[in-house]
């Protein structure tokens, strides 16, 4: 596994997973499962693996001396030569916490930075997306500092800076081989969770990503993703590949059958 940021595949796609622990004894034995042969698993292994950590755990994971003490995720990850999608969440213990953080505050700025540290000594490609889902407004509005209506240009202009400056002390610290991946939730185009106005810049964002879920027996895939891949396939964007952060399709009931549409 190389050492630099993670870039398209040469053709086709990458295939990642999130998979239950409970499958398993935990969550890389649920992972194996579902690389293993059916009837529970595709008999073929992942390129990318989802995994969800709060503002301060990465950092948690360095020892005393600074040397990164994986947990058991990241090292079946590596033992297994899969990318890490790091869903890495926003500060929710600070109030309007992207402001504090856009503002280079010395608390922030050291978990930053500690996180930068222990991410770049994973030995490989990691994607980063921090503070996913940020345009979804029942959630995280502590870090936004907004009361979950429309976003104001103070909101759209302190996730920005906050970005940019994450962005910004990871290049300092070296952490060349982290991969950023902004992943807005699903939207309406033109209406209060239209992630537009997030969007931090070209020369801070590596991929672009989007969370869909099928929430109808009728949804198709260009229903859910053309709006998605119709606005970020322009070439304002400059090219960046695009990725489905998370999805899924729900069971429904129909005939008193248990149906689930692909």
């Amino acid at each position: 596994m190389g050492r630099g940021k993670l870039g398209p595949p040469a053709n086709g796609v990458y295939l990642g997973i999130w998979a239950d622990p409970d499958l398993g004894n935990n969550q890389e034995q649920s992972i194996e499962i579902r690389e293993g042969p059916p009837p529970n698993g595709i008999n073929h292994p992942f390129r990318l693996h989802l995994v969800y950590y709060q503002w301060t755990d990465i950092e948690g994971m360095l020892n005393k001396k600074g040397i990164l003490q994986p947990d058991g995720v990241l090292s079946g990850d590596i033992a297994h030569g899969r990318v890490p999608v790091i869903t890495w969440g926003c500060d929710n213990s600070v109030a309007g916490s992207d402001h504090v953080v856009a503002g280079g505050d010395p608390t922030e700025d050291a978990v930053i930075t500690a996180t930068a540290n222990a991410l770049k000594q994973y030995p490989g490609p990691v994607l980063l997306r921090w503070f996913w889902e940020f345009n979804v407004f029942t959630k995280n509005q502590s870090c936004r500092g907004d009361s979950g209506g429309a976003p104001t240009q103070q909101v759209y202009a302190d996730f920005i800076a906050a970005w940019q400056h994450i962005w910004t002390l990871f290049q300092q610290a070296g952490a060349t081989n982290v991969t950023f991946l902004w992943n807005p939730g699903n939207y309406t185009s033109g209406g209060n969770d239209d992630p537009h106005g997030f969007y931090p810049g070209n020369g801070y964002v590596d991929w672009i990503g989007v969370e869909v879920y099928q929430r109808a027996s009728t949804s198709s895939f260009p229903a859910d993703f053309g709006q998605f891949y119709s606005d970020f396939s322009q070439g304002q964007y400059g090219g960046k590949p695009l990725m489905v952060g998370e999805s899924g399709s729900l069971n429904y009931s129909q005939n008193q059958l248990e149906t689930q549409s692909p």
